[in-house]
């Protein structure tokens, strides 16, 4: 339990004067043959334990520090003066009752309230906040370089490295990205947001493995040119498209088809091409989209 703090004439620049500026300061000038500071002592000693870090209650022997008793100009003590930015706030002589005391320094907590600092962030953490803000100005590369630095800084920092992978599929850096993912922990794993990142690199490389297996986009692009019925065709494009994320125009062929086709069976253009939609969906992460290309499958199937 905190008590008042002696303080000597040597000690009272950095325990009165310098603590002052980061809270208010009440200093008890006593004697110990004055018999109305052995009444006002214990309530400031109460004061000092229940306030905590909203004041500081600090003692000073008259007798043993006269030059400090000649600055406050002293007369007759007790004497209890109190400090705010090095200042004199207010002060009183004679021992009071606790109910004045309390008020007393009410007074003052309210004149200067305590600012408590907030803790400094780890440098990890630094690093990871320094990158969100980063690429909310729009410097994705600055970014990254701010999150690989995060997570060599703190390798247990799985919300650092959960961005690190996010910022990593969103420059196609599939393979590191997934790698990035195994070292996270099995906590980690369980949440939602590790398992949205972990199928969407599973989907991107899909999608970058399939267009390995079609024509090329142009020698597509002119067959649709030919015959925009041909919808295999226009599905295959679609792959291509997905394969560089470039989902709105994905889905404006997939509604083409949608459009086009009037099949039922699971097997028919139109129902793949829904279905595909709806994998699209979940692959984009864009919620404006997304709503976007919703209502134009709902009136295309109406």
């Amino acid at each position: 339990m905190s008590t008042a703090l002696d303080v000597t004439t040597a000690t009272f620049e950095a325990e009165v004067v310098e603590a002052s500026f980061q809270q208010p300061v009440v200093i008890d000038f006593w004697a110990p043959w004055c018999g109305p500071c052995k009444a006002l002592g214990p309530i400031l000693d109460k004061m000092a334990a229940e306030y905590g870090a909203k004041v500081k209650v600090v003692k000073v022997n008259s007798d043993d520090n006269p030059e400090l008793s000649q600055a406050f100009r002293v007369r007759s003590i007790p004497y209890v003066a109190a400090m705010i930015d090095g200042q004199l706030a207010n002060q009183f002589m004679g021992a009071q009752p606790e109910s004045k005391v309390r008020e007393f320094i009410d007074k003052l907590v309210a004149m200067k309230p305590v600012i408590v600092a907030e803790p400094e962030l780890p440098p990890s953490e630094a690093h990871r906040l320094e990158a969100a803000a980063l690429l909310e100005e729009g410097q994705p590369e600055e970014a990254l370089k701010m999150l690989q630095a995060s997570v060599a800084l703190d390798p247990s920092n799985d919300v650092a490295r959960l961005d690190l992978v996010a910022l990593l599929i969103a420059g196609s850096a599939l393979e590191i990205a997934q790698t990035q993912l195994t070292v996270v922990s099995a906590k980690t794993k369980e949440e939602a947001r590790y398992k949205m990142l972990a199928e969407t690199i599973t989907a991107r490389l899909k999608a970058q493995e399939a267009v390995q297996g079609i024509p090329p986009e142009a020698f597509l692009v002119a067959a649709l040119e030919a015959n925009a019925k041909d919808h295999p065709v226009r599905m295959q494009l679609v792959t291509h498209l997905v394969a560089r994320t470039e989902y709105s125009a994905a889905l404006d062929h997939l509604l083409e088809i949608v459009m086009r086709d009037r099949g039922t069976e699971e097997s028919s253009p139109r129902v793949l091409a829904r279905k595909k939609m709806i994998e699209i969906f979940a692959l984009a992460g864009d919620a404006e989209l997304v709503g976007d290309y919703r209502r134009k499958l709902s009136t295309a199937l109406n």
